[in-house]
């Protein structure tokens, strides 16, 4: 099974375009790519929490990142995004 963006990672991902930051969330990506389960699996610990206060998606965030697919994934739609 192959990893997908959800509408809320769409979104965030349009909000760096917005405001300029592909590029270094790009590099912070590439540099970090190693380490993407265990930053996955740490937003997955919080994410309970967070949605008690109000923020549901970090569900979504957390599957993408510890999907095996899931950081090739979001590197194509950001450099696509870039593009």
């Amino acid at each position: 099974m192959v990893a997908e963006l959800t509408p809320a990672v769409r979104r965030t991902i349009e909000t760096l375009a917005q405001r300029q930051m592909l590029a270094p969330v790009l590099l912070y990506l590439a540099g970090h790519r190693p380490l993407l389960f265990f930053a996955g699996q740490g937003v997955a610990l919080v994410a309970p929490l967070a949605a008690m206060l109000g923020a549901d998606v970090l569900d979504e965030w957390a599957a993408l990142l510890t999907h095996p697919d899931g950081p090739a994934v979001l590197y194509d739609a950001l450099a696509a995004a870039e593009q």
